[in-house]
């Protein structure tokens, strides 16, 4: 399990609202259907899943965002930004 799950899920359980807090990914790409890929500085590209970032197709490779996670699927995590 990758780190940053283990932090969502570890939030998850704590936040009473669901979700805690927000931290920075880094943009990796922007998928076919104009989602923004990013990661954690934690997370390794091309092992760990993606946060993934609806409809941010405006985002470029490289630039640093604040999320704040809304759901987990069983690899990926989706977030919007802050």
């Amino acid at each position: 399990m990758s780190n940053l799950r283990e932090k969502f899920e570890r939030a998850l359980e704590s936040d009473d609202k669901g979700l805690a807090g927000s931290f920075a990914v880094i943009v990796d790409g922007i998928s076919d259907d104009g989602h923004a890929l990013a990661r954690s500085i934690a997370e390794a590209p091309e092992v760990d899943g993606w946060v993934i970032i609806e409809n941010q197709d405006r985002l470029v490779s490289g630039e640093f965002v604040n999320v704040k996670i809304t759901a987990a699927d069983e690899h990926d995590l989706w977030a919007d930004l802050v």
